[in-house]
């Protein structure tokens, strides 16, 4: 198994927790909040699309992934956004963090998508991620 398909792994093990990590903290705002179901939901997506992506490691499933990855930047954003939106609306204030939304916690989605795109980006090397080792 060549070291990008081992990093793939672990990218797809990061989702999977972070799936975890999300439907944990966002369970109890499901009803006052419905976009609050889109983390976890995709992170288990990402994490399942990058799993199957690592065993097979096939172009197709490849080019799957980076879709799905860029994706995952967009939730970041939009995360970035959703957490914070009130914030800025009603005046800052930093609140009580056990009831307030953390302010950056959104971007570990647009992180994880960055270093997944840099695992599968084969343009940018010049090398096809089969081929390394």
């Amino acid at each position: 198994m060549t070291r990008n398909r081992l990093l793939c792994g672990a990218v797809a093990a990061g989702y999977l927790f972070l799936a975890v990590d999300t439907l944990i903290e966002h369970h109890l705002v499901w009803a006052k909040h419905r976009p609050a179901f889109i983390p976890p939901t995709a992170a288990t997506v990402l994490g399942v699309i990058l799993l199957a992506t690592c065993l097979v490691w096939s172009p197709a499933l490849r080019k799957v992934a980076r879709g799905a990855l860029w994706l995952s930047l967009v939730i970041g954003l939009l995360g970035l956004y959703f957490h914070n939106v009130e914030r800025f609306t009603k005046g800052f204030s930093w609140g009580k963090p056990s009831l307030t939304p953390p302010i950056l916690a959104p971007l570990g989605f647009a992180g994880q998508g960055m270093v997944g795109l840099i695992l599968l980006w084969e343009r940018v090397r010049g090398v096809d991620p089969a081929d390394s080792a």
